[in-house]
């Protein structure tokens, strides 16, 4: 086993969406999660600077799709303070793109007021081949988990130019400090690569060069970890791939690695009736232009 087998990144594997649908499967406070997540959202929200009576609607950019349910929360809390909405989303992933289209539309059906544009490309060509057209034009920019599979510097700077003069970017990322971040920061000190463990004080470094007022929003989610300790567990091998965004981690890790690996994510667990629980902690950047 060799450092160069770990170069592998999950995210152009045919495995992503079942290690990132695994994941979510094992947070134990999802409800939680969305009801904070919307609040917060409310509160984005007010930063939005529009003139409902210029019958033009709310525009905002989306750089990566969910499974749907997102963006619907993402387009009800816009709902809320202007009657026309329109989001473009940027997916490059087809099938990826289809879910979120299907769930997404669905809603959209019993909401006149909202429309959807629905890109399958990725966010480098979209930028290519329409940032004159649409430059400077979205009242909101978001990405959610996104930044970590880009250009960093590139991609804040393209959030950026994409938003109106009284735009706000929102960029969603995991903490240095949970154990996500901790695995990602151990997992590059043991190897050199650093291939998408980015975390928000990464882009927060970026983002303050940037002009406008930065805010904090974030969230904790409890994950059920159990399984990375059992080495006969598919869902453990892709909890773990997920975390270290690395195909097929427990047979291409070396020893060394694997065992340093395992040994942060024991010490960041509690044994809560029979599961070990960890934490894993995101933030919403919030930049007001």
């Amino acid at each position: 086993m060799t450092m160069q087998s770990l170069s592998k990144s999950i995210y152009h594997n045919v495995n992503y969406f079942k290690a990132y649908d695994t994941l979510i499967s094992h947070i134990t406070n999802k409800d939680e999660v969305v009801q904070l997540w919307t609040e917060q959202w409310k509160t984005i929200m007010k930063n939005i600077s529009f003139n409902p009576n210029e019958g033009n609607p709310i525009r905002m950019l989306k750089i990566g799709a969910g499974d749907g349910n997102h963006e619907i929360g993402m387009a009800k809390c816009l709902l809320a303070v202007h009657p026309d909405v329109h989001i473009k989303i940027i997916e490059p992933k087809e099938v990826q793109l289809q879910l979120c289209k299907k769930t997404a539309m669905d809603f959209a059906t019993s909401s006149p007021g909202l429309t959807f544009d629905w890109h399958n490309v990725t966010f480098e060509k979209y930028m290519t081949d329409q940032r004159e057209t649409d430059v400077g034009s979205f009242h909101i920019v978001v990405s959610c988990h996104v930044l970590c599979y880009l250009n960093l510097v590139w991609a804040i700077d393209s959030m950026y130019s994409m938003a109106r003069t009284d735009g706000v970017v929102v960029n969603t990322m995991v903490t240095g400090d949970s154990t996500f971040g901790l695995v990602g920061k151990l997992f590059t000190k043991l190897t050199g690569c650093g291939k998408h463990h980015q975390h928000s004080d990464d882009a927060l470094g970026y983002l303050e060069t940037k002009t406008g007022k930065i805010k904090r929003n974030s969230r904790e989610f409890t994950v059920d970890v159990t399984d990375c300790f059992n080495d006969s567990s598919e869902e453990g091998s892709l909890l773990l791939d997920f975390m270290t965004q690395r195909t097929d981690f427990r047979r291409n890790a070396p020893g060394n690695v694997k065992k340093s690996i395992m040994n942060v994510l024991r010490e960041n667990t509690i044994e809560k009736e029979g599961m070990a629980l960890t934490r894993v902690r995101e933030e919403d950047l919030v930049l007001i232009k």
